[in-house]
């Protein structure tokens, strides 16, 4: 294994990576396209907020029908305030004792804490390059944060794009020899 950061650190430079994004979002940028289909910035950033929000009620062991309603409660206010709400509130949920051994009833599959937690890692990492990619920032990553999601993806790489969470999958035009962080965007269904 290239890199054995403490998932709960790579919650934090994952939650700092989009942040650094959003501080750059001024008002003629929450109407504009992503990478992400038909999602705006405003989309993508509810998205984000929405997606913490459902780990918070899925840490709790709430049943499914919860966490779907969880997920889809409405966002009030500014959007980077809630962001730093949820993300905070997120955090500390991930750090309550037993929270990894909890079963998330997540609206697509049931998973351990443990799961969720890498699958809200990758969410954050991935959607942070969509943000800098769809609004022309800085498209570089924490290289350390790049090696654990590669890291943490690698047991379903084989059939990451049967998934209907990253696309086609890799294109398979990429090699070895490509920059980590370009193979990674690559798995989880970017064409940049």
């Amino acid at each position: 294994m290239v890199q054995r950061m403490d998932a709960l650190d790579a919650l934090t430079r994952s939650e700092a990576e989009v942040l650094a994004r959003t501080a750059q979002i001024t008002a003629e940028h929450w109407n504009q396209p992503t990478v992400c289909g038909e999602w705006t910035v405003d989309s993508l950033v509810r998205h984000l907020v929405s997606g913490s929000n459902m780990a918070v009620t899925g840490l709790t062991g709430a049943p499914k029908e919860v966490v779907v309603e969880s997920l889809q409660a409405a966002i009030d206010g500014d959007l980077i305030d809630a962001m730093r709400k949820s993300f905070a509130a997120q955090a500390a949920a991930m750090c309550v004792p037993g929270a990894m051994e909890v079963t998330v009833h997540h609206p697509a599959i049931d998973m351990t804490g443990e799961q969720l937690l890498g699958f809200r890692i990758v969410d954050l990492v991935m959607h942070a390059w969509d943000l800098a990619h769809s609004l022309g920032f800085d498209e570089s990553l924490d290289a350390d944060l790049v090696a654990w999601t590669w890291e943490w993806l690698q047991p379903i790489a084989p059939f990451i794009g049967t998934l209907g969470m990253f696309g086609e999958g890799p294109s398979g035009t990429l090699t070895d020899d490509h920059p980590l962080d370009r193979r990674l965007i690559d798995l989880t269904g970017r064409r940049p």
